[in-house]
């Protein structure tokens, strides 16, 4: 079933992805979810272990350690190509791709940090480029993404809106923004998740078994973000219905606002966006293989 977000826009294109761990399997995972229709798709990583790990129903995953060529076979036919790597190993990716890529081919970039002016010249000026920061819950198409288009052409725009759009939400911000949004998006599920961690830690502190103390976790954080999601009402009004004047919920509540709660959170967005804007500049680790990284997580590609 073909997303409707998808309805009624240009025709499929053919996909290319450069870079094939974490944030480029989400990716594709979803768009298999939603039914995207892209004529071929085709993934590159550095090994062939890598590459045999996302070697699912309708992707050919190539590898370089199989074939040096790999990147510019990927890129050549594709009208859609997502770089996928970490930021530092976009002048090795570049070169790879730069004169292969097809007239018009809209390339879509997913790393962090790294500017769009920087792009553009990396891979040689004439191929439109968008930055998307998308998150991991795109997986399961309730993603949130940043876009920034640039200089790009609104039909451009509009393509790469819409097939991130069959993930969950895009919020178009202009670049200064994005790298803001890649903390809050990109890594404020982990927050969730440890939220959630705790939250089972208490249960359990409290008396319950293990996996009751999961299933509450997953049950409470689950249903508080259908709440938020399907009346849209603003979070702080949820919170306060709920939190009668010396009841149970509002002594918890005082717990946390009297350690700071907010600032925690503030401080913790501050120190993900400075380190968003150093890994534009980060140079490959002493010693390192130059694995490419997923930009979100970490893990290899």
């Amino acid at each position: 079933m073909t997303d409707p977000h998808l309805a009624g826009t240009a025709p499929a294109r053919a996909l290319a992805v450069i870079g094939a761990g974490s944030l480029a399997r989400t990716l594709l995972a979803g768009w298999q979810r939603a039914g995207v229709p892209f004529p071929s798709v085709l993934t590159v990583s550095r090994t062939a272990s890598r590459a045999a790990e996302i070697a699912w129903p309708g992707v050919t995953a190539l590898s370089l350690e199989d074939d040096a060529s790999a990147a510019t076979r990927a890129v050549r036919g594709a009208g859609l190509v997502v770089v996928a790597v970490k930021p530092w190993m976009l002048h090795e990716v570049a070169p790879r791709i730069a004169g292969a890529l097809e007239p018009g081919a809209i390339v879509v970039s997913v790393m962090a940090g790294v500017r769009l002016d920087t792009l553009r010249t990396a891979l040689g000026g004439t191929n439109p480029v968008v930055r998307v920061l998308p998150n991991t819950p795109s997986q399961v198409n309730a993603g949130i993404a940043g876009l920034a288009a640039g200089a790009a052409a609104p039909a451009d725009v509009a393509v790469v809106r819409d097939l991130f759009a069959a993930l969950g939400d895009v919020i178009e911000v202009d670049e200064d923004g994005l790298d803001a949004l890649t903390m809050l998006s990109g890594s404020g599920p982990a927050l969730m998740f440890l939220l959630a961690e705790k939250l089972a830690t208490a249960a359990e502190h409290q008396g319950f078994a293990p996996d009751q103390a999961a299933r509450i976790a997953r049950g409470v954080l689950a249903g508080a973000g259908a709440l938020i999601a399907e009346t849209g009402d603003d979070p702080a009004e949820l919170r306060r219905r709920i939190t009668s004047v010396q009841g149970v919920t509002h002594h918890a509540v005082s717990v946390l606002e009297e350690r700071d709660l907010g600032g925690s959170v503030i401080a913790a967005a501050d120190a993900g966006l400075a380190r968003a804007r150093e890994l534009a500049t980060a140079p490959a680790p002493a010693g390192s293989t130059a694995r490419p990284t997923s930009p979100t997580t970490g893990e290899t590609t």
